[in-house]
């Protein structure tokens, strides 16, 4: 889901090999509200990239207005959520151009108001919209067990020509409860949305299994947040990281269900750590241009020209063009050499100068993503050409501004850093 990057790349890899399927967690096809129409366009774009043999959803709603909670939540079964549900399925396979298929969910609480046995319900979307159903062993098991049904009644209700995929998996019990373990659809929606995000007492905790989809949202966006700042829950330590993480998402729930891109704004809610813990602040805010640059878009091909073929007269009226997954930034503090101090990689022999003020140059020229310390020569050459101005004359204005600085090899770690992606050449450039 994903612009670019090597994880559509790895993708790639696998399907010339493989046949593939894909299993989405996001739709949110049993919410109150439309489907997501900017998350289902960027399925549509995996789906057509990827060509997979089956696409499948799970019955259960993540999102509710701006916010997308990251998990399977469920709903009373009633016949006002049927055609809910049937519409965004509908929608759904309207956008792909393709059946898709409907997973059954694990259910932890008993829900008052249903309408539907779950087997019948499921059927009926079939009926309705020609969809599939994937059919899990494990929650259908789970589910039973929790709410006290009967797994082979249920298996036997199913209608099982609209079966297009099994899944089998495992579970265990809860380590408190061990094997035992309102309302129209928007309101019945809304008000579980509050008590997950709250944290504060709500009727839904007389059922010992809410806590299971608190305690998953949460972990979920956790996580997330775990994978795209390492460096910081390295410097915090996993108890204080956790901590952050968790006032985070109380603060900031995801707004997409893409939790790749979750956490932006992070650094700020670490700011009063920064007695503590030096520059943590800037330490997310690199982590962060690393997550994005390792996310960023796929450039289109290389049709500028190669510095090599221009002569010094036409520097002054040649500009570049950065690459899609170059990022950059300049900090008052040594940030970026704590950054790579924290990676345990060697640090360069030479001092930076202005106070130890550093600059970090982030790019991902060969596939992987790369952290570069760089002086404060090699920041103005990049912000002259983030800014489309012609590298000639922000190369002499830089020279003025800042006499002694060795523009020379600046320029030539620009180029040989892979994060200008062509140069082009103004013509008819004054």
């Amino acid at each position: 889901m994903v612009d670019g990057g090597p994880r559509l790349a790895m993708l790639d890899a696998i399907r010339e090999r493989h046949d593939v399927s894909i299993h989405g967690v996001g739709l949110s096809l049993a919410g109150a509200e439309d489907v997501d129409a900017s998350h289902l366009a960027r399925l549509k774009r995996l789906v057509d990239r990827a060509r997979p043999m089956l696409v499948s959803e799970h019955l259960a709603w993540s999102r509710i207005g701006a916010t997308h909670l990251p998990d399977l939540l469920p709903i009373p079964r009633t016949s006002e959520a049927l055609h809910r549900v049937a519409r965004n399925i509908e929608r759904a396979q309207e956008a792909l151009g393709r059946r898709i298929s409907i997973e059954n969910p694990a259910h932890y609480l008993p829900l008052p108001g249903h309408e539907w046995d779950e087997p019948e319900f499921l059927g009926e979307l079939a009926k309705r919209t020609g969809c599939g159903l994937l059919i899990d062993v494990n929650n259908l098991f789970v589910s039973a067990n929790n709410l006290g049904d009967s797994a082979r009644r249920y298996i036997e209700a199913l209608p099982v020509s609209a079966i297009t995929e099994i899944h089998v998996a495992g579970h265990r019990p809860d380590a408190r409860h061990g094997e035992s373990l309102l309302i129209d659809l928007a309101t019945f929606q809304r008000n579980f949305a509050e008590a997950l995000l709250s944290g504060a007492a709500s009727e839904f905790d007389r059922f010992p299994g809410f806590a299971v989809y608190r305690n998953s949202s949460v972990l979920s966006a956790i996580e997330s947040l775990e994978r795209a700042y390492p460096t910081v829950r390295k410097l915090l330590g996993e108890a204080v990281f956790r901590d952050v993480a968790r006032d985070y998402f109380h603060f900031r729930p995801p707004k997409s269900a893409v939790l790749a891109e979750y956490g932006a704004g992070f650094e700020n809610l670490l700011e009063p750590l920064a007695a503590r813990y030096r520059d943590v602040a800037d330490m997310a805010r690199i982590d962060r241009m690393r997550l994005e640059s390792h996310l960023s878009c796929d450039p289109q091909e290389d049709m500028g020209l190669h510095w090599r073929a221009l002569s010094l007269a036409d520097w002054m009226t040649t500009s570049a063009i950065l690459h899609p997954a170059t990022r950059f930034h300049w900090f008052a503090s040594p940030a970026p050499s704590l950054w790579l101090a924290l990676q345990g990689e060697i640090m360069p022999d030479s001092p930076m100068s202005d106070n130890e003020a550093e600059g970090v140059l982030v790019t991902r020229a060969t596939g992987e993503t790369a952290i570069i310390r760089i002086d404060r020569a090699l920041y103005r050459l990049l912000q002259g050409v983030a800014e489309g101005k012609r590298i000639g004359p922000t190369a002499i204005a830089l020279a003025m501004e800042r006499p002694g600085s060795d523009l020379g090899a600046a320029f030539r770690r620009l180029l040989e850093s892979g994060a200008i992606l062509h140069l082009k050449k103004e013509e008819n450039s004054e």
